[in-house]
């Protein structure tokens, strides 16, 4: 395993000379195509580079192993003026298993490297397609008397016949300061039946403080091996939980990070973590808030959709995920950030502020559907809404609607955990319920056929599940066509707008429920309601 730099395979050859030439080069390795199967950690330093761009032409792309002082050193200005003929060429860094270069092949018996955390290890018992595997063996050769009982070869054998998801190949690294991020059922002694199995063949009885100061070796090397100085295992949102707390748990912490954060947060901050995207800072305690790196492309989305000037409702903001792309990129005039976790509500103001944008946020506190109607901010004619809650912000809908701007409407970006067989049954589903929404809050002075509910666009943003999406549904609602939009239609106002500004109908009386509806059999949390 090297740690390696991206680069186009067109600049190869440049790349490589000049790291050879200020001996940077990891020549123990060659330089080898992107593996996805064992990169992990990417860290874009190109601009717009992002890990999953890489892997749509990976065959454009080449893995060019380097010295980890290399790595380190990568955000240094010095470093960068010194290799300022290739900086520009390099799209980030990572690692991933590479071969070895041909002074070691064919000569790998008793053969003496680096291991991925610093320390000398035999190739012999080194498993170069998996990380995991191999820390997880250098771990229990520390303990002795059970590899003489047990035997290295057998060692070995009872790692390789280990599950992938007991050791996957590819583990997260979060945040700015690369936390590792471990799966909640992998190496988990707790709950995954293989490797308590394992544990026990190894330990054979052996009292609990043996395999507890395993435990802690394993996590101390893991970190070592990813060059990180904080290793969480990855926690499960519970269904019913009304404040979407993350259940992520601090498996170990280098100890001088940790007076850190004691020193510049207080005792109860060692999940503190801060995640930077385009720009954006965003802190939170990952042990308390939720955070899910795939929603990085709708937030970048959502920060173009918003106009300079636009006055924008975010219902359900947590610690910002898109109230800060609204005000940074987007240049809204204002938001209205509504949130009643109050672990999302600390970091949100946080975060408002380490990014300058405190004076153009009004934070809400509390159940927006009481909220917003309590403080008249409902009556204050929102441009745009944007309803970020999953599984279903289904219960928000009334409130967002009446939110809209009365004199021309406005949009709402609904996000849902959708079935991939009901996509289209879900968007006909969402016009319907918003016409007859907006006709219960607007009945006493419009006919129905007055309003527009008109689905512009649904954006996949990531699978949720086995055959479920995260989707976003943009639909303006309003009494005349937004702005930009032309379409032509035989009367009714209500429907998607396909390729080529086609318009497909709406019929209130043929439309499905979809199987996502609240109350419906599957998602019946009342909170939600």
């Amino acid at each position: 395993v090297s740690d390696i730099i991206v680069a186009e395979k067109k600049y190869a050859k440049t790349v490589k000379v000049a790291l050879e030439n200020y001996k940077l080069l990891n020549k123990s390795f060659r330089l080898s195509k992107l593996n996805q199967q064992t990169f992990c950690g990417f860290v874009p330093i190109a601009t717009g580079i992002q890990e999953s761009k890489l892997w749509e032409s990976p065959s454009l792309y080449i893995a060019i192993p380097v010295h980890c002082d290399y790595i380190q050193s990568l955000n240094n200005r010095a470093s960068q003026a010194n290799l300022s003929s290739i900086f520009p060429l390099i799209l980030g860094y990572a690692k991933q298993t590479c071969f070895y270069s041909s002074s070691a092949l064919g000569n790998t018996k008793g053969l003496l490297i680096t291991s991925p955390f610093g320390e000398i290890m035999n190739i012999e018992y080194n498993f170069l397609e998996n990380i995991v595997k191999s820390v997880l063996l250098q771990s229990l050769l520390r303990f002795g008397d059970c590899v003489q009982r047990i035997g290295k070869d057998r060692l070995r054998k009872l790692i390789e016949e280990l599950p992938d998801g007991t050791t996957p190949q590819k583990l997260e690294l979060m945040g700015d300061d690369r936390t590792l991020v471990i799966p909640n059922r992998a190496l988990n002694i707790l709950v995954d039946e293989p490797f308590q199995n394992f544990v026990e063949q190894i330990f054979n009885g052996q009292d609990v403080e043996n395999r507890s100061d395993f435990m802690m070796t394993l996590w101390e090397m893991m970190a070592k091996a990813y060059r990180t100085r904080r290793v969480v295992r990855r926690g499960e949102i519970h269904p019913d939980s009304k404040v979407r707390e993350s259940g992520h748990a601090v498996l170990w912490i280098d100890p001088d990070f940790e007076n850190e954060f004691i020193s510049q947060h207080g005792s109860d901050s060692i999940g503190w973590i801060t995640v930077t995207e385009q720009g954006i800072k965003q802190t939170f305690d990952l042990t308390k808030v939720m955070f899910s790196r795939g929603n990085i492309s709708e937030k970048i989305r959502f920060g173009k959709l918003v106009h300079e000037g636009d006055l924008v409702l975010d219902l359900y903001c947590g610690i910002g995920y898109y109230t800060l792309p609204a005000l940074i990129h987007g240049k809204a005039r204002h938001v209205y950030a509504c949130e009643w976790n109050p672990h999302a509500l600390f970091f949100l103001r946080h975060n408002l502020e380490q990014n300058g944008v405190s004076s153009r946020t009004t934070v809400v506190d509390g159940d927006c559907r009481v909220r917003l109607r309590e403080e008249k901010i409902v009556e204050l004619d929102f441009d745009r809404v944007s309803l970020g809650l999953l599984p279903s912000s289904e219960g928000g809908w009334k409130i967002a609607v009446e939110a809209l701007r009365k004199d021309t409407g406005g949009w709402l970006h609904i996000h849902g955990n959708v079935s991939v067989q009901e996509r289209d049954i879900w968007a006909m589903w969402l016009c319907k319920r918003l016409s007859e929404i907006y006709n219960e809050l607007y009945s006493h002075g419009r006919d129905s056929r007055d309003v527009w509910v008109l689905c512009n666009r649904i954006e996949r943003v990531k699978s949720f599940a086995p055959k479920v999406d995260h989707l976003v549904a943009d639909i303006f609602v309003g009494p005349q066509l937004p702005e930009g939009i032309n379409v032509e239609t035989s009367g009714c106002k209500i429907g998607i707008i396909g390729p080529e500004s086609t318009f497909i109908q709406v019929n209130s009386e043929v439309v499905i429920t979809p199987s996502c509806a609240l109350g419906h059999g599957i998602l019946h949390q009342e909170w939600m309601m």
